[in-house]
């Protein structure tokens, strides 16, 4: 049994029951009801497995810290009165947990809200700047046309890289697989410093080849017509967790991972000052409550 997908369980039961919490005896009837190990072996496989699971959550609240919107004492999780002011993780959970359920007669789109999300916490997390440069752009933020954002990034933003190299690589590009990109100026602004690309992953499928689609230096080397200077860290943005022991291996192939609790965290001072009446970059937060709350209504019903 997944020790991951029944923390994930638990935080949703915990999310849309009237209460707001849920126990180990919540988890083990449930447990027992499944009859999913032999008899004999019942109650000790059970019990080690609601362990692992506390473990786990225990370990998502260290690593979000306030921005865990449960508080965990075993035997209980606990939903925090407040947790809508800092939704990051309860919506990251529920796109994972759910799947992205996007609906054109919407107007959130939980990808685009995921990325949203990724830029905020590169940005919190470099002490820098960061834009969403993924495919379809923001107009507010980048040019939707993929020349003309390359021009921008190049110009204005990383102060690097010539600009957009007319007639390279293949037509009708999107974003190629660069999602987010951040930098941290020094003061005179010059070659040499903080760069970070990143590619998001909503899908179910994170672990597999999309890992090590975002390839930084022939993406400059396409598109840019000088090469970057600064050295270029790959980043890699899901709204997923994983178990710690694949963490390391994961790491190596796409970089900086930035999991649900580590987006959680890193947005969670943008979250407040938006709820504060500064608005924070261009993070729909009204829009991640409101998708948030269709999805677990939806299993309310």
């Amino acid at each position: 049994m997944d020790i991951i997908k029944l923390a994930d369980w638990m935080e949703i039961c915990a999310l849309i029951t009237p209460d707001g919490d849920f126990s180990r005896d919540d988890l083990d009837a449930t447990l027992r009801a499944a009859a999913i190990f032999p008899p004999l072996s019942e109650d000790s496989e059970i019990a080690d497995l609601t362990l692992g699971v506390f473990r786990e959550l225990e370990s998502r609240r260290s690593a979000a810290l306030n921005a865990y919107p449960f508080e965990v004492s075993l035997p209980y999780i606990k939903l925090k009165s407040d947790w809508k002011k800092t939704p990051a993780y309860a919506f990251c959970l529920c796109l994972s947990y759910f799947g992205d359920r996007d609906n054109p007669k919407r107007k959130t789109f939980p990808r685009r809200c995921f990325e949203h999300l990724a830029r905020d916490a590169v940005q919190n997390y470099i002490g820098g700047e960061a834009i969403r440069f993924a495919s379809p752009r923001n107009p507010v933020e980048m040019p939707r046309n993929f020349g003309e954002a390359i021009e921008r990034v190049c110009a204005s933003r990383l102060m690097e890289g010539g600009g957009f190299k007319k007639g390279g690589g293949l037509p009708d590009q999107k974003d190629c697989n660069v999602d987010i990109i951040g930098w941290k100026h020094f003061p005179d602004k010059a070659v040499g410093k903080i760069v970070l690309f990143g590619n998001c992953a909503t899908g179910k499928e994170w672990y597999g080849t999309k890992l090590t689609e975002l390839m930084p230096k022939p993406f400059c080397a396409e598109w840019m017509v000088e090469s970057i200077v600064s050295p270029i860290v790959r980043s890699f943005f899901m709204p997923h967790r994983c178990e710690s022991q694949a963490f390391m291996s994961y790491s190596r192939r796409a970089g900086i991972i930035f999991d649900r609790c580590r987006i959680a965290y890193w947005c969670y001072s943008s979250h407040r000052k938006t709820d504060g009446g500064r608005k924070a970059l261009h993070t729909d937060l009204a829009g991640i409550r409101d998708w948030t709350a269709k999805c677990l209504k939806s299993i309310r019903s």
